[in-house]
């Protein structure tokens, strides 16, 4: 350092330094996202810099990877051109809640319109963190934000959720995704009705065969009963040998002959398969979806504890035992293809 300022006064080495202290400044408040730039380039993130009326100014290179290049476009996208179609409003919202310091959240998510041209099909989602630009008059030029691809964490999150929602054994849902899909149901106001089911003797089955076989009776009950349900129908392990399927939209009496169907079906599949010369057999209950999920749950429980009492291989409907409901007359010959 001694050789560079050989021969400079003290005097004039001030203003030298001082001048180019002002310089860095004044480029750093002219263009600050030219050192955001580079910072988000190392980060993989995309600085982008837009007007009062969200029309990007300014942008990082990687906006080129969403299939905009702003050197060769003569009128400059809105910030809302990124977003696919059905996201456009939200982010429009969110914008303008920034430009008025008004925003609730602090970041939004929304998937990325991509152009055919960059040649992936699949939805591509960021994350955007918007903030407002002022004037030297302290008005609002516009907004500096910086977007951040997520789609790995949203597949992350995606899985950890299917994961959490899905009975390990069995691969069904397991209870408390049950329980959401009946909560949606009774949100909308969708009639329907809960069968559980269980299959009998299944503690006598572990004991004789060990639990290794009761896991491979679970299992193969479980893909019985998914080729048996039909689209639409939402089917889980709830514990143990319990099993739980709700039929939407589906009358009691209806549900009820449908019901006895599978377990007629399944104890007549397992003597053909002849399963060491134990009969496997399932009882079930029947309710309708109404009132709480617990009370309905607990009527259609109500209905596999009578029909296990009564010997087993038959179907209860919790809503006639419980009271709720006077019984009505059905044929329990139904074919499992019934039009319903």
């Amino acid at each position: 350092m001694s050789t560079i300022w050989r021969g400079v006064s003290r005097q004039h080495r001030g203003r030298i330094v001082q001048h180019c202290q002002a310089k860095a400044a004044a480029q750093m408040s002219g263009d600050p996202s030219d050192l955001l730039g580079m910072l988000a380039e190392m980060a993989g993130d995309i600085i982008i810099k837009t007007d009062a009326n969200g029309f990007i100014e300014e942008a990082s290179a990687g906006l080129k990877a969403l299939g905009i290049d702003l050197l060769h476009m003569l009128i400059k996208p809105n910030l809302t051109d990124l977003a696919k179609e059905s996201h456009v409003l939200i982010l429009r919202d969110y914008q303008r809640m920034v430009l008025r310091s008004l925003s609730p959240v602090e970041t939004i998510s929304f998937s990325v319109a991509r152009p055919e041209a960059t040649g992936q099909q699949s939805d591509s989602w960021y994350s955007l963190c918007l903030r407002p630009m002022r004037s030297k008059d302290d008005s609002v030029s516009g907004t500096i934000g910086v977007l951040r691809a997520v789609s790995q964490e949203r597949e992350l999150e995606r899985k950890l959720l299917s994961t959490a929602l899905t009975d390990q054994l069995t691969g069904l849902s397991n209870r408390p995704a049950f329980e959401m899909a009946l909560s949606e149901a009774l949100i909308t106001g969708q009639n329907g009705a809960v069968v559980l089911i269980e299959i009998d003797h299944f503690r006598a089955i572990t004991l004789r065969f060990g639990q290794s076989m009761g896991d491979e009776v679970m299992g193969a009950f479980a893909k019985f009963l998914t080729t048996i349900v039909r689209p639409g129908h939402v089917t889980a392990r709830m514990e143990a040998e319990r099993f739980a399927i709700f039929l939407p939209a589906c009358e009691l009496v209806h549900a009820i002959a449908w019901t006895q169907d599978v377990i007629a079906t399944f104890a007549r599949i397992s003597t053909d398969l002849a399963f060491d010369k134990t009969q496997l057999s399932a009882s079930a209950g029947v309710a309708r979806l109404s009132g709480s999920i617990d009370n309905a749950l607990s009527r259609a429980e109500l209905g596999v504890s009578v029909a296990k009492a009564s010997g087993g291989t038959r179907t209860e409907c919790g809503d006639w035992l419980h009271g709720c409901d006077n019984p009505e007359p059905t044929r329990l010959d139904r074919s499992l293809v019934a039009s319903w």
